[in-house]
């Protein structure tokens, strides 16, 4: 198990690092907003690579062993998501941050991660009830709800 968390972690952490690339540093010409929407196309982006990822890590999981529980399968996504998520941060903080970074930079960092391993959680949450209970009319009222 451990291997296979290692090996989901270091797939959406280089989905990450691709990701930052390509709309930091290519010259792909991608809109910030979905044209008529305020959706940012960053996130949507990045939100469907880290739901696309849980998904498999989950499936594999409960492949591997189907008694497995939604509460197990939304912890271990929840790992998966950390682990990657910390050594993007520390990637980040090592490239972007300067001798003129102030401590109110670290804070918007660390708020960031703990908010995205938050909504991670949540996301998670949402697709191991699916995977495990095959219940998508209740899936879309939580979805709603939250």
């Amino acid at each position: 198990m451990t291997s296979h968390i290692l090996k989901y972690s270091l797939i959406l952490l280089a989905g990450f690092l691709l990701h930052w690339w390509i709309f930091n540093f290519s010259s792909l010409s991608i809109p910030e907003n979905i044209p008529a929407t305020p959706i940012k196309v960053y996130g949507l982006s990045k939100l469907a690579w880290i739901i696309t990822i849980l998904i498999f890590f989950q499936k594999g999981l409960l492949k591997a062993k189907p008694e497995r529980g939604i509460l197990t399968l939304t912890l271990l996504g929840t790992y998966v998501y950390f682990i990657a998520d910390v050594i993007f941060k520390v990637f980040m903080i090592s490239i972007v941050m300067s001798a003129e970074t102030t401590g109110e930079d670290i804070y918007f960092y660390l708020y960031n991660s703990i908010v995205m391993i938050l909504f991670a959680t949540i996301l998670s949450f949402f697709v191991a009830f699916q995977l495990k209970t095959k219940r998508t009319l209740l899936l879309s009222v939580l979805i709603v709800a939250f």
